[in-house]
């Protein structure tokens, strides 16, 4: 009966769901304004971003998985197979990167806890 929901498009609610297994690297980049509405800030913290994806993709170490606004911080989250990796595709970048900020790095899927690490 599953077989038919997937099959037509029914729910799928009855099938279980894969963590992923990936692990994530968040760089955490504290910001003045919260609402990220400055736009200075907006252009330092994007350039931040822009070349921690290109170290990354260059390294092949992981991808970038987006960005969100957290608590007076930007989120840039970064996933791969080997959080070792990433870190060490990214940190000789974190120099530039504003005081406070930080890296929180779960090496496993979802719900596995997650360890912060100054640059």
């Amino acid at each position: 009966m599953a077989f038919l929901r997937r099959l037509f498009g029914g729910p799928v609610a009855d099938l279980p769901q894969q963590p992923d297994p990936r692990h994530q690297v968040a760089v955490l980049v504290p910001l003045s304004d919260p609402e990220l509405k400055n736009e200075r800030e907006q252009l330092a913290v994007y350039a931040l971003e822009d070349r921690l994806m290109r170290s990354l993709d260059e390294s092949g170490a992981g991808t970038h998985d987006g960005n969100e606004l957290e608590r007076g911080f930007l989120r840039i989250q970064l996933r791969g197979p080997d959080a070792d990796a990433m870190v060490a595709a990214i940190r000789p970048l974190l120099g530039e990167a504003p005081a406070g900020t930080y890296l929180a790095i779960r090496r496993g899927a979802e719900g596995t806890s997650e360890e912060r690490l100054d640059p």
